[in-house]
């Protein structure tokens, strides 16, 4: 019989390797008593608990939903070995409408934190492994495993056990099977308590610290509800207190934001509510922010490229959010802190007796404390900037070194090239010139730069610059003459000034706003009517321009339009005649006008020098008169005194004809009323004497003559 052909062996899998992990031993130390749950004061203001703690979800609305959810659990691990589980149980992809910008993606993290770290285990003081399936030690991001979505759970095993041969690893595991190898723990996480630590996106999370998995795994392991006491570390809430929201008002580049980096140091237990810390949290969600924006730390730079972040849809969602939520706050908005309505506005959003609402000024001369700080931050920039160098300087040596390494590569293999030509071509090589033995040159190892002093003159500054202003110069512009410190009225509990009294940050504050006004640009400048009538005027032409210039690049619109040019020209040439002759005609009819004025003129003219030539005839007959008469009266005043003078010789009274001729001047003169009134007075002085007046009645032109020739005076009185 043939021999059957022996099958071929087929080659046998790999043996899996043998899971380290063995089961957990019974332990009957002393359990935990409290519940292992979410720690609501350590999350991000976007999560939002449900079913007791059970089922974590998270705002979505506008730029929340490419914003990272992290919470941190309430109980920290510091030995033995546990487990803590996870499952999304639901995604919510939410897309933008600008379909060109960058769109969130589902993400959960599992991973393990020290307390008061970052929350999304981006720096050296956390590990943890995603949902894409990579390993984040510290910051160094690393293939760990196959992603996993929903419906799957997953379990992250912690060993902390000194004696296990897997111990300060992490490890995860997809349904109960192993996702991967352990992952050790990085240096300076070993020997601390380290804190469960959930980070998720687009996703509904459901999360298991109680005392039974969901999956079971491979061995048994307990979980952080079954923890032994002396294996975990619980944080207790504090106790009760009054919540406090604090508004630091201060002047823009005199250490306003330094002074709230300090106080939220020394106070972690306060949330920063500001437009630089949403950026922060953005920024660690992996959204990328690009660089040169102009921006200041009072009102960053919102432009990531994702209208969602651009329409401050997160701030909005802050301010509603934060009031519900039993936490503290510090708000440092450095212009709005300066406007008494902005105030205001902030005050009423935290309205209630369940907020303590505290005004801090910080204007002036700084405490020492605060001085203290800002020399340490002095310090520590100039050092940076020295080891900056120094490492900047040990690159280009290193540069330098193997350029010259190269130089002599290519100089050996040239010789070496040159040698062959002439060994092939027969020729004697050169004598070869005696090589000096280098000697090896040590490897310079990378030293640290030399400490730094501050100068006397940096020992003296009371703030820190940065390279970002506090607030952009045209803020300050628009708002600074509306700046004033905060009053009780406006709703504060408590206006405390830290750093000097209250008349002397009146004094600061209203100096500055004084100098400002120097050198501040205006920048609520409006045009006005007549400017807006002309620029509309502009435009309108403009469009005008730009039509006829597209009509005249079409030949069928441009033959067109020189026709209505043609005929334009043509009614303009005979609007031209038309209006020539009438004016003309308006030119002989404005002659003809003017001849006709010229003539009335001449006769008014003429009237006017015939009535004044006989006013003026009027006038000198009327003034002849009167000197006649002034004549009269001198050369009778002349007689007068003459017979005055006979009488005295003679001792005879006047004579009656002159009396009469006396009485008749005086009439003349006086008329009747004048008369009258003549008569009058010597009626009551010489009553005999009232029949010599009597007579005249003659006019003055006949009682002249009598002056002439006066009558023989009549014989004195007895």
């Amino acid at each position: 019989e043939e021999e059957k052909p022996k099958e071929e062996e087929k080659p046998k899998e790999p043996e899996k390797p043998k899971e380290l992990e063995e089961d957990a031993p019974e332990d009957k130390r002393p359990k935990i008593k409290a519940e292992v749950a979410v720690n609501m004061a350590d999350t991000t203001m976007n999560v939002m608990p449900t079913a007791g703690g059970k089922i974590l979800m998270a705002l979505s609305e506008g730029g929340f939903r490419h914003l990272l959810a992290s919470a941190r659990m309430n109980v920290g691990l510091k030995a033995g070995r546990y487990m803590f589980e996870a499952r999304i149980i639901e995604t919510c992809p939410v897309q933008d409408q600008n379909r060109s910008a960058p769109q969130p993606s589902t993400l959960l993290r599992l991973g393990l934190t020290t307390a008061g770290s970052s929350l999304f285990m981006d720096t050296a003081d956390s590990i943890s492994i995603d949902s894409e399936g990579f390993g984040l030690v510290g910051t160094t991001k690393k293939k760990y495993g196959q992603k996993f979505g929903r419906d799957v759970t997953v379990a992250m095993l912690v060993n902390l056990d000194a004696g296990s041969p897997n111990a300060n690893t992490v490890s995860l595991f997809r349904n109960g099977v192993r996702a991967g190898e352990p992952l050790p723990l990085p240096e300076g996480l070993c020997g601390k308590t380290l804190f469960p630590t959930i980070v998720y996106r687009g996703a509904t999370v459901q999360v298991n610290f109680g005392s039974a998995p969901v999956v079971a795994l491979p061995f048994t392991c307990k979980m952080p509800s079954q923890a032994a006491a002396a294996d975990v570390e619980v944080v207790t809430p504090k106790p009760a207190k009054q919540l406090e929201v604090v508004f630091p008002v201060g002047m823009p580049e005199q250490g306003y934001f330094d002074w709230v980096d300090d106080f939220c140091a020394k106070n972690p237990e306060y949330t920063e509510l500001s437009d630089r810390k949403i950026i922060e949290w953005a920024v660690k969600s992996g959204m990328w922010k690009g660089k040169g924006a102009v921006s200041s730390s009072d009102k960053p730079d919102m432009k990531f490229g994702v209208p969602a972040m651009e329409d401050m849809s997160v701030r909005r969602l802050i301010a509603h959010v934060a009031p519900s939520l039993q936490r503290s706050y510090v708000v440092p908005e450095l212009v709005g802190n300066l406007l008494e309505a902005k105030r205001g506005e902030a005050v009423r959003k935290f309205a209630g007796p369940a907020f303590k609402k505290r005004a801090l000024v910080i204007i002036g001369e700084p405490s020492k404390d605060y001085k203290a700080s800002v020399q340490g931050l002095l310090l520590a920039d100039k050092q940076a900037k020295a080891d900056q160098e120094l490492k900047k300087k040990a690159q280009e040596e290193e540069r330098k070194r193997l350029m010259e390494e190269r130089k002599k590569k290519v100089e050996e293999a040239k010789r070496a090239r040159e040698a062959a030509q002439r060994k092939k071509d027969g020729k004697e090589e050169p004598a070869e010139e005696e090589k000096k033995e280098e000697e090896p040159k040590d490897e310079k190892m990378e030293e640290a730069a030399a400490p730094v002093e501050l100068t006397e003159e940096e020992k003296k500054q009371w703030y820190r610059k940065t390279g970002v202003p506090d607030v952009a110069e045209s803020a300050v512009s628009r708002t600074y003459t509306k700046y004033a410190l905060p009053r009780m009225e406006e709703g504060f509990s408590e206006v405390s000034y830290l750093w000097q009294p209250e008349a002397a940050c009146e004094k600061l504050l209203k100096d500055w706003v004084l100098n400002k006004k120097l050198g501040a640009l205006v920048e609520d400048l409006q045009p006005g009517e007549a400017f807006k009538e002309q620029w509309g005027a502009w435009q309108k032409a403009l469009v005008g321009w730009r039509t006829a210039w597209n009509s005249w690049k079409d030949p069928a619109k441009r033959k067109a339009l020189l026709a209505k040019r043609a005929e334009a020209k043509k009614k303009e040439a005979e609007g031209k005649k038309a209006r020539e002759e009438r004016k003309q005609q308006e030119q002989k009819a404005k002659k003809l006008r003017e001849a006709e004025e010229a003539e009335e003129k001449k006769a008014r003219d003429d009237k006017k020098k015939a009535r004044e030539a006989e006013r003026k005839a009027k006038e000198a007959k009327v003034s002849d008169l009167k000197r006649k008469q002034e004549e009269d009266l001198k050369s009778m005043d002349a007689r007068r005194e003459a017979e005055a003078k006979l009488a005295k010789e003679t001792g005879q009274g006047p004579p009656i004809v002159q009396l009469g001729v006396l009485a008749a001047g005086a009439y003349f003169f006086l008329g009747p009323k004048g008369d009258k009134k003549k008569s009058d007075a010597p009626k009551a002085a010489a009553p005999k004497a009232e029949a010599a007046p009597a007579k005249p009645a003659a006019p003055a032109a006949e009682a002249a003559p009598a002056k002439a020739a006066p009558a023989e005076p009549a014989a004195p009185a007895p």
